[in-house]
């Protein structure tokens, strides 16, 4: 059994010739010409429904627009088959459509033209991120060592060999640049000259280096963890333990330890680059380690690496977040002004279908928007000469 179901039964046809009806009521109830002929002869014997049960509104509805044609309806409950006392057509030529189906999620013209919008964009965005967290630091990596090559290279042509006392000065002045770590240099004698940052820091940092680079001949990538304090609180302990501290020699000391405390357990990412040369006929040459008389090694703080690119992400992610915010109100605005007299357009459609039909449509511009805008009112103004006529065949 049907619950809250409702059926159109037509009661009373118009008086006169129902010729001129059948057009119009086959395209009210979306039928064929032979089925509205039927339907009129069955008015003949008593009421006819025409319709199985559908929604009250759907049923109110269609009552409305066989009224305007001057036909007599009623509105039914239908929760069970027609009443015996009117001539129902059989259901399988029903002279309307069926109920509609359940309607689907309503998605919005709107959110979907700004999705499609904004999909590639956010794609195109997501991918310049990721190309450049991977392949940016590479490239900084790349502009690193190719200044330490450059600086190592300047070292190698201008150094003085006989004069290390007058290098460990130079050298000693290189490594105050920012981005320079340590310097060294193996005198062909078997000897090396080695220069930090800071002059009480070399006998900390020298042996780790050291090693590093006995292990990688051509260089490489060094992290250096800060172990200064820990290593100055341990000579403090030997010399008190060899009974050679004194006050001032503890307090010298002490003093690197309170200067390096802070920095505990930082770490340094280091580009080693180690460069041969070798004199061939006076002119200095740069060559293989195993075939240098001597080698020049140069160490470059890399940790800018990682803040270069994490700010380059971040200013191109600000850009882009304002991009997107710009082109979603840009994409809004106009969608805003096609969607809008679509909406007016549906109003005036369902209007015109509800019987009014006086009112013009007004023209929403000279492009794809007037041109609907103008064939809903031709066929409004058709609509209004066919009820016209419609009605003064009826009344003469």
């Amino acid at each position: 059994m049907l619950n809250n179901a409702y059926s159109v039964a037509i009661t009373a046809p118009p008086a006169g010739d129902l010729t001129p009806f059948v057009d119009a009521l086959a395209q009210t109830l979306n039928a064929q010409n032979p089925q509205i002929v039927q339907l009129l002869e069955r008015l003949q014997a008593g009421p006819v429904t025409v319709t199985k049960p559908i929604p009250e509104d759907a049923a109110r509805q269609l009552a409305q627009q066989l009224e305007r044609l001057g036909f007599k309806t009623q509105v039914r409950v239908s929760a069970q088959p027609a009443p015996s006392t009117s001539q129902a057509l059989p259901l399988s030529s029903d002279l309307v459509a069926p109920p509609a189906p359940p309607a689907r999620k309503r998605s919005s013209l709107s959110n979907r033209i700004l999705l499609s919008t904004l999909i590639p964009l956010l794609v195109l965005i997501a991918a310049i991120l990721g190309f450049t967290a991977l392949s940016l630091p590479s490239t900084v990596r790349q502009l690193i060592l190719e200044g330490a090559d450059q600086l190592a290279i300047a070292v190698g042509n201008s150094i003085e060999l006989n004069n290390p006392g007058g290098e460990n000065r130079r050298l000693t002045l290189l490594t105050q640049q920012p981005k320079v770590f340590f310097v060294a240099v193996k005198l062909p004698d078997g000897s090396a000259l080695f220069r930090a940052k800071n002059a009480d820091d070399e006998i900390i940092v020298r042996t780790p280096l050291t090693e590093f680079m006995d292990a990688n001949p051509a260089g490489g990538t060094y992290s250096w963890t800060d172990n200064r304090a820990a290593a100055f609180a341990t000579v403090i302990k030997q010399m008190q333990s060899s009974g050679q501290a004194t006050d001032a020699s503890v307090k010298s000391v002490q003093q690197n330890v309170d200067r390096t405390v802070s920095s505990a357990g930082q770490v340094t990412i280091l580009e080693v680059r180690r460069i041969g040369f070798k004199e061939i006929g006076g002119v200095r040459q740069v060559v293989p380690i195993n075939q240098a008389d001597f080698v020049v090694s140069v160490g470059v703080i890399a940790n800018d690496s990682l803040s270069i690119r994490n700010n380059f992400l971040l200013i191109f992610g600000v850009v882009a977040l304002l991009a997107t915010v710009v082109i979603v109100a840009i994409t809004s605005a106009a969608l805003r002004r096609v969607v809008q007299p679509i909406l007016e357009m549906s109003k005036i459609a369902d209007r015109i279908s509800m019987g009014e039909i006086d009112q013009p449509v007004p023209n929403f511009g000279n492009d794809e928007l007037g041109d609907l805008s103008q064939s809903i009112d031709r066929l409004r103004i058709s609509v209004k000469v066919l009820l016209e006529r419609m009605v003064s065949k009826r009344n003469s």
